[in-house]
């Protein structure tokens, strides 16, 4: 039996099939499989995070906002997000330095719900030339 969870408005199921309808698509992931697994953490986490940072009408809003503030497209600003975890990476990853404040997979969480982001702003600002 397929192991469906609810993501938001979105349902995403475990199994093996995909659908199509020229306007929504149904993407079954294995959630057994690492990289699925991921995937399905990823847009759980963001989705999750919306609700604190942007409104449904308006979900980039915190990073077109922080853009507009530092004079960046909005998908630089999720760079730096980006960044930003990479650079706590870095301090955890020396010797003897253990995380005080959160595991270390959070920040790998987030850094790449942050390259996601990135991603999606790139395409909604470049969507005629993709």
């Amino acid at each position: 039996m397929a192991d469906t969870r609810e993501v938001g408005s979105s349902a995403w199921t475990a199994g093996a099939a995909a659908h199509y309808d020229g306007k929504t698509e149904t993407v079954t992931l294995s959630l057994d499989d690492a990289f699925d697994s991921a995937i399905f953490q990823i847009i759980k986490t963001a989705e999750r995070k919306r609700a604190d940072y942007a409104s449904k009408a308006a979900p980039f809003s915190n990073f077109e906002f922080t853009a507009a503030y530092f004079g960046l497209r909005s998908y630089q600003s999720a760079d730096f997000n980006e960044l930003q975890k990479l650079a706590r990476l870095r301090e955890l990853n020396m010797p003897g330095v253990e995380p005080t404040n959160e595991p270390v997979m959070d920040s790998y969480l987030d850094k790449a719900v942050f390259a996601v982001l990135a991603f999606a702003m790139y395409l909604q600002t470049y969507k005629d030339d993709c």
